[in-house]
């Protein structure tokens, strides 16, 4: 598991949140009020380009 980002973040940050979506939503970052959102994406996977 120490491939993946989220055993990562466990470490680094005290509280984390791994959604599996290819899209930020913005409800759900009102809702919880980050600190820091990363997002990570594969282009060629992606059917249009995003709005932002």
């Amino acid at each position: 598991m120490e491939d993946r980002l989220s055993w990562w973040f466990m470490r680094v940050f005290r509280e984390s949140k791994f959604v599996w979506t290819p899209e930020v939503s913005d409800d759900a970052v009102r809702e919880d009020m980050p600190d820091v959102v990363i997002a990570q994406g594969i282009e060629r996977f992606l059917p249009t380009v995003p709005k932002r």
